[in-house]
């Protein structure tokens, strides 16, 4: 009795695994890819070995499913029990399919591990599915997906195959997300050679482009676009990234126009990137036409785009703009940071009113900030434009006690200069005088600064008799540590 059911229950299980081979083919044509992985797994449990139509049915399934995982299973299975009528090179496409629409290159590289042990020789296609699973790997696998480009890359060397136009794309795409940028234009190159271009193409061989920031290749690639007419709506975004790239490489003029390309609202980043670009380029006249424009399609600049439109206007001594540019952002409720007030204080300084610079050093610490040493240089130069030795003298004094600040190169030379333009013989040689006592006290390493520095003080000294005879210079000479010639006149 126990051998007959023995017998029924074999019996039915070679019936259930017929009717799954049977059920397979047509469930993976019809795309029904969770009744497709299920009724396999069961034809696996039973014991039961798929054939050449029930391989290709849950393969096909796979493929269409998106289910990479299931697929790498199969083709192991596959190449550990193959189909009497052998291993079709059609089936391991569809595995491989499977794991480029799923993003899966770790089970696109297994199966291409398969293939080779199988003794399946991979053909174009195959290799540009595999890469076209890096492609669409989740964020964050960058490693990962440089690391499975290159395999699928090395075993394409090794199978002999030479890359074709869409392997060449897929692999542009790939070196991109993998932030090989110089690698992804060298693809780009041979892709060009191998057929023309399309605009994902460009778009991603400008990302990398601007990556690196070749602007010889930007400018190369936009040549080419607007002469294939790519450059239109859609590849906006490209444009923004170009766009920043050649201003922020100087390349101001280009960067104008390919700013005038932009549609409306262009972002507040890219006119900023171009307005610092004509400010760099001591371009005044740009600069405050663009920041016009860029406030009459309403937007509302940073507080950078003010400091780079105030450089440029105070370093062509259009004071009428800096000063309108300084009222709009008190206006708009911009607070002044420290590189405004040093670009102020500049614009003070070019036309020598040390008052207005030393009422804005005022300013900063009722503001809560600190003034850096590049303020005092800049204050100090103001005074030495606007020839008072006393004013430049305050402050060099002040800047260590009341900030903590040491007097640099930049400082004493502005100060001396101060002693220099100032008509007055002893308001100079005093205050060359306490000039020494600061520099002694600060002290001065660098010893070709210290000589010429000593050098230029003893000239305002020699202005005033008075502290001219040897016990007074002596003690100078000792506290700077240069000789100041005490030779005195007869």
């Amino acid at each position: 009795g126990g051998s007959a059911g023995a017998r029924a229950l074999a019996r039915s299980d070679e019936e259930e695994i017929a009717a799954i081979l049977e059920e397979l083919p047509v469930l993976g044509e019809k795309g029904r890819f969770n009744a497709a992985t299920r009724r396999y797994k069961k034809l696996m449990s039973l014991g039961g070995v798929a054939d050449g139509p029930a391989y290709t049915g849950i393969l096909t399934a796979c493929a269409k499913g998106k289910i990479p995982q299931i697929a790498e299973k199969v083709v192991k299975d596959m190449v550990e029990m193959p189909p009497a009528d052998g291993l079709k090179l059609s089936d391991f496409k569809l595995a491989l399919r499977a794991c480029a629409r799923g993003a899966r290159p770790e089970e696109a590289q297994e199966v291409l591990q398969h293939m080779e042990k199988a003794g399946v020789t991979p053909d174009t296609d195959c290799f540009e599915m595999a890469m076209r699973s890096c492609i669409r790997a989740p964020t964050g696998q960058e490693k990962a997906i440089e690391s499975g480009a290159r395999n699928i890359m090395y075993k394409m060397r090794q199978s002999g195959i030479e890359p074709d136009y869409n392997l060449y794309g897929a692999l542009l795409q790939v070196l991109v997300r993998a932030r090989r940028y110089k690698e992804a234009l060298a693809s780009f190159e041979l892709l060009c050679i191998a057929g023309a271009p399309s605009v994902s193409h460009y778009q991603n061989a400008m990302t990398a482009a601007v990556r690196v920031k070749d602007i010889d290749t930007i400018k190369s690639l936009l040549s080419e676009m607007n002469l294939e007419g790519t450059i239109h709506a859609d590849t906006a975004q490209m444009l923004i990234d170009a766009t920043k790239a050649v201003a922020d490489a100087g390349e101001w003029r280009l960067a104008c126009s390919l700013l005038a390309r932009l549609p409306e609202p262009r972002p507040v980043k890219t006119y900023h990137a171009v307005i610092a670009s004509c400010s760099r380029a001591k371009n005044s006249k740009t600069t405050v036409q663009l920041f016009d424009q860029m406030r009459a399609e309403g937007l509302e600049p940073k507080r950078q785009t003010y400091n780079a439109v105030l450089h440029s206007t105070q370093s062509v001594g259009d004071f009428e703009s800096a000063n309108k540019v300084l009222s709009l952002m008190s206006e708009n409720g911009i607070t002044l940071n420290t590189v405004t007030y040093n670009i102020a204080i500049s614009t003070r300084a070019r036309i020598g009113d040390y008052r207005g610079a030393i009422n804005l050093l005022a300013e900063m610490e009722i503001a809560g900030l600190e003034p850096s040493v590049v303020s005092y240089a800049t204050a100090i130069n103001a005074a030495a434009k606007g020839n008072s030795s006393t004013a430049a003298t305050m402050l060099v004094k002040e800047m260590g006690p009341r900030w903590g600040l040491v007097p640099n190169q930049y400082v004493f030379t502005a100060a001396i200069s101060a002693c220099e333009n100032d008509p007055d013989d002893t308001t100079a040689a005093k205050s060359a005088q306490q000039i020494v006592d600061v520099m002694a006290e600060v002290g001065i390493e660098d010893e070709e600064v210290k000589q010429r520095l000593g050098k230029q003080v003893t000239e305002q000294l020699h202005r005033d008799r008075a502290v001219m005879d040897n016990a007074h210079l002596k003690a100078d000479e000792e506290k700077l540590g240069v000789g100041l010639g005490r030779q005195l006149e007869v």
